[in-house]
């Protein structure tokens, strides 16, 4: 019988330790994005190595950068697809798409496989016209 491992521990297993900052969405009632003043959310899905990929590779980016903003993680087989156009604008594809916070509101999205790079990019001062 094999045991289904948690967003937590998938993390931990691969990050060595959570922040302080970081918050694990257990229930759909904790995501009060109104409540976050700056931040970071991560669309995490078990069942998407890309996914699991870009949040990942996010997280130590955050982290390196000692960003101390909250880091707010959230499993998308948690939201209906109606949940998801109500918050984000749209529905999540499982890529580990990104959405930063700014006074309760999601004021830049990062979609698709390429997510982590494109907030990569976006935070190094990188626009695809440097390239």
């Amino acid at each position: 019988m094999k045991v289904r491992t948690t967003i937590r521990e998938s993390l931990i297993s691969r990050l060595s330790n959570l922040r302080d900052n970081t918050i694990i969405i257990d229930h759909l009632e904790d995501l009060q994005l109104h409540k976050i003043e700056r931040g970071t959310l991560i669309v995490y899905a078990s069942w998407s190595g890309k996914a699991i990929v870009n949040c990942i590779q996010t997280m130590r980016f955050l982290y390196q950068d000692n960003y101390v903003e909250k880091i707010l993680i959230v499993d998308t087989d948690l939201m209906t697809s109606d949940f998801q156009v109500d918050i984000f604008g749209q529905v999540c594809h499982g890529w580990g798409e990104i959405f930063i916070i700014h006074k309760g509101v999601i004021i830049k999205k990062y979609l698709g496989k390429e997510s982590f790079e494109n907030l990569r990019l976006t935070i190094r001062g990188i626009t695809n016209s440097d390239l």
